[in-house]
């Protein structure tokens, strides 16, 4: 004889289940035993598979520097666990410096954002399917590249997921764009020479941010109503020292970190030369 009962297809992940039968006997001492029992094992079909991507949609989370306080990750799992299930949380930096550029620290929401908590393990409770995880982007002075890192979820007890892990990035988009400017060593007025007094016009180039890397531009000089070689020039000078040392270029090189570079020309002192020509 075959008997049966129906197995229910639900959408949770649960381990492997059992639950038994038993016959017994009607009529006393009809059977040698009585009653005989066997087990029937439910193996799952509702593994869950893991994944980070930002809170509207699959993409990568992208943040701005100085407007976002946090990149914010939602970690999900497709289909819901029948108890709690844990994963542990790794920052890993990419072309972002961990610490400089965002992190150190993480924290998990497990109520959709209205509370946080500092921890790197993100447990979901019985038939949840979404925590939030968050950490500080750090807003510098510093001009910077696009720049990114990632989040790694990783699953603490083996096959509980369908992939183990997942990782998603974060853009940091950069909101220190220097602006350059060219003005005396004094302040922001126009360079003032007397000729046969001073030896060079000396110019500042300025960039309002430090740079985190070299920045380079090129120099020209421009002739107004004074004549190239015959008032100034036609050569170019640069000082990466205050004035202690310089270099003929026509390019001025902020190191990175730095935000300001001399620039000389010389000044003809033409009154001289006129003089040695009525001389002759």
């Amino acid at each position: 004889m075959l008997v049966r009962t129906p197995i229910t297809d639900d959408n949770v992940a649960e381990p492997t289940e059992a639950f038994t039968l038993t016959a017994s006997e009607q009529t006393t001492d009809s059977t040698v035993n009585g009653s005989a029992t066997n087990t029937a094992t439910i193996l799952d079909d509702d593994l869950p598979t893991i994944s980070v991507s930002n809170t509207v949609d699959d993409d990568a989370v992208t943040v701005t520097e100085g407007t976002d306080d946090f990149a914010v990750f939602e970690v999900n799992l497709s289909n819901p666990a029948a108890s709690d299930l844990s994963f542990d949380l790794a920052l890993n930096a990419g072309t972002a410096d961990l610490a400089d550029d965002f992190g150190p620290g993480l924290e998990v929401s497990t109520d959709g954002g209205n509370t946080w908590t500092a921890s790197t393990v993100a447990t979901f409770a019985a038939g949840d399917t979404s925590v939030l995880v968050r950490t500080p982007i750090t807003d510098d002075n510093v001009a910077e590249p696009t720049e990114a890192f990632t989040l790694t979820a990783s699953e603490q007890t083996t096959d509980s997921t369908v992939n183990g892990s997942a990782t998603n990035t974060a853009t940091i988009l950069d909101d220190d764009l220097p602006t350059i400017s060219v003005s005396n060593t004094v302040d922001d007025d126009a360079v003032t020479v007397t000729e046969g007094t001073d030896d060079f016009a000396v110019f500042e180039v300025n960039l309002s941010n430090p740079a985190a890397s070299d920045l380079s531009f090129d120099l020209a000089l421009n002739a107004g109503t004074a004549d190239l070689a015959d008032d100034f020039g036609p050569g170019l000078e640069v000082s990466t020292d205050g004035g202690n040392t310089w270099t003929a270029s026509t390019v001025a090189t902020f190191a990175a970190g730095d935000t300001s570079v001399l620039v000389r020309t010389p000044i003809t002192d033409t009154m001289w030369q006129n003089r040695r020509k009525r001389s002759r």
